[in-house]
């Protein structure tokens, strides 16, 4: 249960973290060629948006991707997400909902017969009212601890790159803290108006590697997210938890040691 909490904590942290600081790659593409004036399809027009919708993946050494979708209610703090989750003998997709300081996860093959088994665990979400400020309009020339590197422009978006060497970094899987330096180089992309459209965290070292990439897929569509039923809820399966600990993707998945810290090193001021 621990290598689950864990893995929910971490994920859930770098969703906070992406949200707080950026949001997600999508390329900008005029749809009407023709000459039409532009309209940018993620425009906020200065107001924080209250909802998002992202889609997700988790690349690493591993041959397997952990990707999925997620609708976030940035003022009260809860999210739906379906993920798909690489164990040995293949792919399985779970349905998540995060809500009152608890992490819900189904999957329709472990289901009872007669209902629906929703397998929880404790983990409240960071709030993200700031992230909603920042995914408006981020001073991204205020960014601090990261130096920009690059800057590039591509028809309606710009793309900022930032690099930094000797960060801590520890497998999510390690038993035991087994740190090791690497570098993180992040990209983050914004739209017309100068809105979060995108974000990608890549870390690496010697011997292994993770990148996180997060494309915002729309702004501001209604999002209700409710807690199972309390008859519903269920701790995680043994056999479950045993393929968690051995899937490739946790054991090949890196990640900052202080990861609220670096997105605090981060975050515009």
């Amino acid at each position: 249960m621990r290598y689950l909490h864990r893995g929910i904590a971490v994920v859930s942290g770098l969703l906070a973290t992406g949200l707080t600081l950026f949001g997600v790659v999508l390329a900008a593409v005029d749809p009407n060629p023709a000459g039409a004036p532009y309209r940018d399809p993620l425009a906020l027009n200065g107001y924080p948006p209250t909802t998002v919708g992202l889609s997700f993946s988790v690349q690493s050494n591993s041959p397997y991707n952990l990707t999925g979708t997620a609708s976030v209610n940035l003022t009260s703090n809860a999210a739906t997400a379906t993920v798909q989750v690489p164990f040995v003998l293949g792919t399985v997709t779970f349905t998540a909902r995060a809500v009152d300081g608890r992490v819900f996860a189904n999957n329709a093959n472990l289901n009872a017969a007669s209902h629906p088994v929703w397998y929880d665990s404790r983990f409240k979400v960071p709030s993200l009212f700031g992230g909603a400020l920042e995914l408006t309009m981020p001073d991204l020339s205020l960014i601090r601890g990261f130096p920009i590197t690059k800057v590039h422009h591509n028809g309606h978006s710009t793309t900022y790159t930032y690099e930094k060497t000797g960060v801590a970094v520890t497998p999510v899987s390690a038993t035991h803290a087994h740190s090791t330096l690497g570098s993180v180089l992040w990209t983050v992309t914004t739209g017309q108006q100068g809105e979060v459209i995108a974000t990608t965290l890549d870390i690496r070292t010697k011997h292994a590697f993770t990148e996180v990439t997060v494309n915002v897929l729309w702004y501001n569509h209604k999002v209700t997210v409710v807690a199972p039923p309390r008859s519903q809820w269920a701790p995680l399966p043994k056999s479950l938890s045993s393929q968690l600990r051995t899937t490739s993707v946790l054991h090949d998945f890196v990640v900052p040691n202080a990861l609220y810290s670096l997105g605090t090193a981060g975050q515009a001021a």
